[in-house]
């Protein structure tokens, strides 16, 4: 009960203070572009992305290779067949081999089974579940994790949850968030933007969850699986010797990450406009990077305020050549909450925008 207050009470502030920030609850953030991606197209699995995981024995069942297929019509399709309560074949899948990555924009779009599902979309370290800090040694990142509870009232309920195991060899979680979804006879989306700083989880395009403990900041891949979730508590039909089958199906697996800055070499290209760009990432805990152009050599000034207009810090005061820079901004010894910064060039150019630090 306690967890779940501090969960909700989390979640609340940190809406209030995107919202002052001018940021968007919604999905792919600006800034970020396509590193990978897997639309599903043709009869086969691409064997350069995806490779099958855990083939063999799984609990009381076998994951096999014949449990995942392509339908020819732009969709992966993960099927569960039972044949009793001791014998059923599931379908999983990873880039454990082929791509590994850290922080990032991931999502994917899906339709569940029906049956007995247990249809997920994850992310894991190698050594997620070795005793340290998540920032060395990962976590389990569930994005969804869907099991055909009904909710009460409103819809269907979609888990996500975020597992380590800490210092003291000690399991932890956070999370169990259940968004609720209406339609799970259609495809529906869901995402998890992962900072260093914290896992933000959206569903449909609309955000649903912030988790900010057990952030990885070690490579990870992707793992999309379905397989039953009821293990001792199959239907009726299963234990009379009924044969049943449940698809989990998936239209696309999508990667984003945040577009590279680097410093322009003035000899080799010119820069015609002034610009002071959006920091990255933001909101931002406690480091960002601050952009900015200037189109002739000039003297600069770059500085943070409060949002009572008090100066906080003067991160640029200097003569600087024509060119694109980036600079740092450590925030280590301020509040959460909203902060402005201000670029200065000269009597011609002054500008200033918005950034959220979020504890």
């Amino acid at each position: 009960m306690k967890q779940s207050f501090l969960k909700l009470v989390n979640n609340l502030i940190f809406i209030f203070l995107l919202s002052l920030s001018g940021s968007n609850l919604y999905a792919q953030p600006e800034g970020y572009e396509l590193v990978w991606h897997d639309e599903f197209n043709g009869t086969k699995l691409d064997s350069t992305k995806w490779k099958h995981r855990g083939l063999g024995p799984r609990r009381s069942g076998t994951v096999t290779e014949d449990a995942v297929s392509l339908d020819g019509e732009g969709h992966l399709l993960l099927t569960t067949t039972i044949l009793d309560s001791s014998h059923y074949y599931v379908g999983m899948i990873g880039t454990q081999e082929t791509f590994n990555t850290t922080f990032g924009y991931f999502e994917c779009r899906a339709k569940f089974g029906n049956g007995v599902p247990w249809d997920s979309f994850w992310l894991q370290s190698p050594t997620a579940y070795q005793q340290g800090d998540p920032k060395v040694t990962g976590a389990e990142i569930d994005v969804f994790e869907f099991t055909g509870q009904k909710h009460s009232t409103f819809g269907y309920d979609v888990p996500s949850n975020i597992h380590w195991v800490d210092a003291k060899n000690n399991w932890q979680h956070w999370g169990s968030h259940k968004a609720v979804i209406n339609d799970i006879d259609g495809y529906n989306t869901f995402a998890v933007l992962w900072t260093p700083d914290w896992y933000i989880f959206y569903v449909n395009g609309v955000f649903t969850f912030i988790a900010t403990r057990g952030v990885s900041h070690v490579d990870e891949y992707i793992i999309l699986s379905e397989e039953p979730y009821f293990w001792n508590d199959l239907p009726d039909s299963v234990r009379n010797g009924a044969v049943v089958q449940d698809t989990f199906r998936v239209d696309y697996v999508r990667v984003y990450q945040k577009k590279s800055s680097t410093l322009v070499n003035n000899n080799k290209k010119s820069v015609e406009n002034f610009a002071l760009e959006q920091n990255y990432p933001n909101p931002f805990n406690p480091f960002t990077t601050i952009p900015y152009s200037i189109p002739a050599d000039n003297f600069v000034t770059l500085k943070v305020y409060d949002v009572m207009g008090q100066e906080v810090s003067t991160l640029v005061n200097e003569f600087k050549k024509t060119g694109a820079y980036t600079i740092s901004f450590d925030a280590t010894n301020l509040p959460s909450g909203v902060y402005y910064y201000k670029l200065v060039s000269g009597r011609s150019f002054s500008k200033m925008n918005k950034m959220l630090l979020m504890r």
